[in-house]
């Protein structure tokens, strides 16, 4: 019998930029028409937490705070197009040195997210 699974899983989409430029980039939900809709997203700090100790123990990492969020602008949303944008100001606040993922969700005018791209972040000094 073959192994079969319903995955709601997000994309992943890692994000590379200088620290200090703007960052922006277009996306387009395939066959949904994002009228009503709104969205979130957010680029999240890792944090490291111990999981256990001791022999056998570990680390793992979690999500931390929301470090900035995304401009979200809409482009054409009768064929799922929208702009996603950080400002140099927002770019400047990420360390090169950071661990960060990012996340973008919709959320129907019925209120049910879905989180479609999520990924690594890196900051880069120029």
């Amino acid at each position: 019998m073959p192994d079969t699974t319903y995955s709601v899983l997000p994309a992943e989409l890692d994000l590379a930029f200088v620290k200090g430029d703007e960052f922006g980039m277009t996306l387009t939900v395939e066959n949904t028409n994002l009228t009503g809709y709104s969205f979130d997203s957010r680029v999240y700090a890792l944090t490291s937490v111990n999981a256990g100790g001791g022999l056998g123990g570990g680390i793992s990492v979690a999500a931390g705070n929301t470090v900035v969020a995304f401009t979200v602008t809409p482009v054409t949303v009768t064929a799922g197009i929208v702009n996603v944008s950080l400002s140099e100001v927002q770019t400047d606040q990420l360390s090169a040195t950071g661990k960060y993922r990012w996340w973008f969700r919709t959320i129907t005018p019925g209120n049910v997210t879905r989180t479609i791209l999520s990924g690594d972040v890196t900051s880069r000094a120029p």
